[in-house]
């Protein structure tokens, strides 16, 4: 640490309210507007709360600081290779230690090895993205400042993105289509060369990931073990965006073992009941919104410029201040000019 991490790095409100170390961290920039495009066809509007830009090494060095000053012990390069029971206790082998645990919490992420060390069923694989850190000039990059863009076109169920960071703009593309996904690499290398802002920029760094989506795990408890974060697969289905569920699903299961040590493991199985009925309940609805959204892209960007009061729900829903049942609802009702769109 730190280490480069490929991620859009947003912080969302909803991510600010999970967690206080996110609402203190210091972002490079912050987005106060929203652009939705398709190809020319582009709709701008205000964020009720800010969108923060951060790069994730950035933030997850803070984090572990964060950790560290509340007593955390920090063993950084040292890789888990073994996760075994013994008795009553976990016996977790690293490259230079063997330590041991009542309870494990494994948050290492979509590609960690906690999760099939342990034993855990593998996750369904529906997510992934590919992303770029571009240098461009002072004027191209001066307009994602305050400004996130999303480009519905870019690639088949799914989103490009431009996102201001610093001194550089973080660009990407995301998608939930299993066909899509083996063409990512083309999509952005379209993308980028069909935008003026970043034909003529220089690409410092490009990185795939995937990305765990809610509903990609079962269960999160297996024994005495606990997955959370992008491990426990809690993304959000339309966005990807996954800060936020990883803090909220870090602290409970923090909680959550804290609870257990006290009373026994059992208590254990109120954490993937909170998983499941609070913290990605609305989630459900999240993929309502992105199945009509990435199928029928051109009628969700229309919609949202004919209707102001949908256009404030999509931007309270992207920045983290509103719900997707709330959203999905409206889409819903809107069903008859949906279907005469399709026809």
């Amino acid at each position: 640490m730190p280490r480069y991490k490929p991620c859009g790095g947003g912080i969302t409100a909803r991510a600010r309210r999970n967690s206080p170390s996110c609402a203190k961290y210091a972002v490079s920039c912050a987005a106060q507007h929203l652009v939705l495009q398709i190809g020319r066809h582009r709709v701008a509007c205000d964020l009720p709360a800010s969108i923060g830009m951060s790069m994730r090494e950035s933030l997850d060095q803070y984090l572990v600081a964060e950790a560290i000053s509340a007593g955390a012990t920090f063993n950084d390069g040292s890789a888990v290779r073994a996760i075994e029971q013994d008795g009553a206790v976990l016996r977790v082998a690293t490259d230079g230690l063997v330590a041991s645990a009542r309870y494990v919490i494994g948050a290492d992420g979509a590609n960690g090895v906690t999760a099939r060390l342990a034993g855990f069923p593998s996750a369904i694989e529906r997510g992934t993205a590919i992303e770029a850190e571009i240098m461009v000039d002072d004027s191209a990059r001066g307009k994602y400042d305050q400004s996130a863009l999303l480009d519905f076109a870019a690639v088949a169920g799914g989103y490009a993105w431009i996102f201001g960071k610093s001194d550089h703009l973080s660009v990407g593309v995301y998608t939930i289509d299993a066909a899509a996904r083996r063409d990512l690499r083309p999509a952005l290398a379209t993308f980028l060369s069909g935008n003026e802002d970043l034909c003529k920029g220089t690409v410092m760094l490009q990185r795939g990931h995937r990305v765990p989506l809610a509903g990609d795990r079962a269960s999160r408890v297996l024994g005495n073990v606990l997955l959370a974060g992008d491990a426990a697969a809690l993304a959000d289905p339309l966005t990807g965006e996954g800060i936020s569920y990883a803090v909220a699903s870090g602290r409970r299961a923090a909680a959550t073992v804290l609870a257990a040590l006290a009373a026994g493991p059992n208590m254990l199985s109120s954490y993937d009941d909170y998983l499941r009925d609070d913290l990605t309940k609305d989630l459900k609805f999240a993929g309502i919104v992105a199945g009509i959204a990435y199928r029928f892209p051109r009628f969700g960007l229309q919609l949202t410029e004919d209707h102001p009061g949908m256009q404030s729900l999509v931007a309270a829903v992207i920045s983290g201040t509103e719900d997707y049942r709330t959203l999905a609802g409206r889409l819903i009702s809107r069903s008859p000019k949906l279907l005469r769109y399709i026809m």
